[in-house]
């Protein structure tokens, strides 16, 4: 196997090389975590507010506590469009906390939220339940604090405050210095105000001051109740017409669900019920991509869970799991099917994955995944360079995005999550919806339109552009960047690139933040795509063996082959099997003859043959071996056999059969049986004489008559009885015929041709057809009752052979 570069790996390296250094660069003035400066790890944090709270008189060391990441989008909007990013992400760090934590407490049960001794009674507040937030900057400031008690003492109606407005203020503004110590210059207590609650009466100060560097005013308004702090909040008053355009509905989501995450999944479920009952997927290939997907949901539900208590966090995994791994697993097996019809080398490696972990192959899809990892950051910062340039675009972010640093290990919480993304989206939109819309739609622009619209609505794991309309426009072109590199490489490099992205992008970010914590996180998580270049670097000098070029096949292939391999083999017996049968038309002076065989099977056990005794007489026999498919074609050509060599010999019909049946019974096991009938048209003596081994009748209809008879003597199936009760019992019958007599022998898979109500066609139906038809040759007759037999049944399948012989006397 080769190991020199390509054009394509050079051009590859180039494009990864001035990415990287695009990211590099742009990365400061470009996205909103430059401004992420941490100083203080979550449990520092929570460690901090919890201080803060004792010490406003909320001791919450019992209760549940969760911290999370918040940011405010207004802020974060008007500085973007105010100062420009560069200038917005540098005042963000420096002094206005667009981003900042919130610890919340909440009480496990029955008990106090934190009052201290003596005061409830002053209160009246029992706080038997509720909750406290607190907000603080990166550097652990507190920003914001709001208690909510779900109950109080008394009856539940608002009372007036024991308290006085001087005692309030004087609370309010011993709180302002704890805040702001004695420097409070610039400060002014701008208004006052009180209202009605159901807690009390809440006194709310409100003081402002002019921040120069943004512009704004910056307000902090306290609130008191009953001589406590109810809740403070500092703020950066913004006009209104700055407001973020999205900050209250997320569209985007409503409209990803709606036209592509529901779509896939009912195109999903149906595909692969489909495909399933046609045994068209290999079940067993989703099993370690499904596995690896619980595992990263794992890491992540126990990153983001680990405050929670022990039972409501394992009811939740519980629930949940089966739908991420099961359905991951679904879309993976669904997807890989549709590959290998489409294009099976895009999955080579893979196969050769199952076999082996190194080999050259292996080691240079590896490293286009990682040129895919840096040629992405360098097109997703320069597409959000430029779209930053374009009014009225600005930076949002969702929930999930923040998540990872609210982790107490944030760089295996990226880890989880980005593993889960990367598999989701090269499986599903990737493997499967590319390779489904390749095999389905055979326009190329229809086919790219369709692509491009559904890439929309899919975006990596990093901040989002808006508006909307950008951001569609953004997540296009990332889409179609993985499209491309698909095109040109593999699943593996596409895997890797989707899901190293993020993971490095990440990885930056935690780097960047200047805390010892958060940047031990940033190098472990910098760690996984270096430890896949040192595995790309083993596979490159590993031996390129014969195992290499093996082709895996999955089972359900196999079976397909196999039942491929029956089906020519079970073509070719039927081609052999239809010359045992008549291939021209007797060539009988006096007579006309037609004739047709159709097998419920590829082969079937109807057998029908002329045997031309001389010129003035004609053999006609029709036989049905018991059951259908191989045994009953091997039985029916024993049969022609044993009727070759006795008609020859022999004049008598009756005779023949009994011939026949000792033979047949010496040679053919005892659940194996056949019917059949056998008669001679004498055209010298004008006579038909036949003899019938448990056949159908031989239908007559006379010339210029009105009815059509059934000719029946008695007559047991070949190889059913020995010889002496086989012949006591059939009969041997001669009648006389004329012109314009019509003769029908058939097997029983015409009169039971059966439609989808399980209705048959019974004998009354032939006869009618005889009738009415009788005036054709025998060939267009034939056809006719041919024809209205498949009227009848129309697509029910056939259960039967169906043999049919009509003669038409001259």
């Amino acid at each position: 196997m080769k190991r020199t570069f390509s054009k394509q790996d050079i051009l590859f390296s180039i494009l990864a090389a001035a990415g990287f250094i695009l990211f590099l660069v742009l990365f400061p003035g470009t996205f909103p975590e430059a401004s992420f400066h941490m100083q203080r790890d979550r449990n520092e944090i929570i460690e901090t507010a919890r201080t803060h709270a004792l010490l406003w008189g909320f001791d919450v060391s019992e209760y549940k506590t969760r911290a999370s990441i918040v940011y405010d989008a207004d802020q974060l909007y008007y500085l973007q469009k105010k100062l420009g990013h560069e200038a917005a992400y540098a005042v963000m760090r420096d002094s206005i906390p667009v981003f900042s934590w919130q610890v919340q407490w909440k009480a496990r049960g029955k008990g106090d939220w934190g009052a201290r001794k003596g005061d409830q009674a002053e209160s009246g507040l029992t706080g038997t339940d509720g909750e406290i937030r607190m907000n603080l900057d990166f550097s652990g400031n507190p920003i914001g604090f709001k208690w909510s008690p779900e109950d109080r003492k008394g009856d539940g109606q608002d009372t007036d405050s024991v308290f006085t407005w001087n005692h309030e203020r004087s609370t309010a503004m011993a709180f302002f210095y704890q805040l702001f110590g004695q420097d409070t210059s610039g400060w002014s207590l701008a208004d006052t105000s009180e209202k009605s609650s159901r807690i009390g009466r809440v006194r709310e100060f409100r003081w402002i001051r002019s921040h120069a560097v943004s512009g704004e005013n910056m307000a902090l308004k306290i609130e008191i109740v009953n001589g406590r702090l109810l809740s403070f909040q500092r703020t950066y008053e913004i006009p209104e017409a700055f407001q973020a355009p999205d900050r209250n509905r997320d569209v985007f989501g409503m409209l990803s669900f709606v036209f592509v995450y529901l779509t896939f999944i009912i195109i999903g479920i149906v595909t692969f019920v489909k495909r399933i009952r046609a045994d068209l997927l290999d079940l067993k290939s989703g099993l370690i991509p499904g596995i690896i997907v619980l595992f990263a949901w794992t890491i992540v539900f126990w990153t983001q869970s680990i405050n929670e208590p022990f039972w409501e966090m394992l009811f939740g995994f519980i629930l949940t799991t089966p739908f991420l791994g099961g359905g991951l697993w679904a879309m993976f097996v669904l997807g890989e099917s549709y590959t290998r019809e489409v294009w099976a080398e895009k999955l080579a490696i893979v196969d050769h994955l199952r076999r082996r972990w190194f080999f050259p192959a292996l080691g240079a899809s590896l490293i286009r995944g990682i040129l895919l990892v840096f040629i992405g950051l360098g097109v997703l910062s320069l597409i959000s360079f430029l779209s930053m340039r374009i009014p009225g675009a600005y930076f949002s972010y969702d929930s999930e995005s923040l998540d990872m640093w609210a982790s107490p290990l944030p760089g295996l919480s990226s880890l989880g999550f980005t593993t889960m993304y990367a598999f989701y989206t090269v499986a599903t939109f990737i493997l499967f919806f590319i390779s489904f819309l390749k095999r389905t739609i055979r326009r190329k622009w229809l086919f790219a339109l369709i692509l491009l619209v559904i890439w929309m609505f899919i975006g990596c794991p990093l901040p989002k552009l808006m508006p909307i309309s950008i951001r569609l426009i953004v997540n296009a072109l990332t889409g179609l960047m993985l499209v491309i590199f698909f095109y040109r490489t593999d699943f593996i490099s596409v895997l890797v690139g989707a899901f190293g992205i993020p993971i490095v992008y990440d990885a930056f970010t935690l780097l960047q933040t200047g805390a010892e914590f958060y940047q031990w996180n940033g190098l472990i998580l910098l760690a996984v795509p270096v430890l896949i270049i040192i595995w790309a670097g083993i596979c490159h000098r590993s031996p390129a063996i014969a195992v290499e070029t093996a082709t895996y096949v999955p089972d359900y292939l196999k079976r397909i082959y196999e039942k491929e391999r029956i089906h020519r083999e079970l073509e070719i017996a039927r081609n052999i099997q239809m010359t045992f049968l008549p291939r021209v038309r007797p060539q009988i002076k006096g007579v006309d003859v037609a004739s047709y065989c159709v097998p419920a099977e590829e082969i079937g056990g109807d057998y029908y043959d002329f045997i031309e005794i001389d010129p003035r007489r004609l053999g006609v026999a029709v036989g049905d071996v018991s059951g259908k498919g191989i045994p009953a074609a091997f039985y029916m050509t024993l049969t022609k056999g044993f009727l070759q060599a006795q008609a020859k010999s022999l004049d008598s019909p009756r005779a023949i059969l009994i011939n026949m049946n000792d033979l047949f019974y010496r040679n053919a096991e005892r659940n194996i049986f056949i019917s059949m009938i056998y008669g001679v048209i004498d055209l010298t003596s004008r006579t038909l004489t036949f003899a019938r081994a448990g056949h159908n009748p031989v239908m007559l209809r006379r010339s210029g008559g009105k009815d059509v008879e059934e000719l029946c003597p008695p007559g047991l199936a070949l190889g059913l009885k020995k010889g002496e009760l086989f012949e006591k019992t059939i009969e041997e019958r001669k009648l006389g015929i004329s012109s314009g007599d019509i003769f029908l022998f058939y097997t029983d898979g015409l009169n039971e041709a059966r439609n989808r109500l399980k209705e048959t066609f019974d004998e009354e139906r032939i006869k009618n057809l005889i009738q009415r038809y009788a005036t054709l040759s025998a060939e267009d007759m034939l056809n006719a009752i041919r024809r209205e037999v498949q009227l009848f049944t129309q697509d029910a399948p056939q259960h039967d052979d169906m043999t049919a012989v009509l003669i038409k006397i001259l």
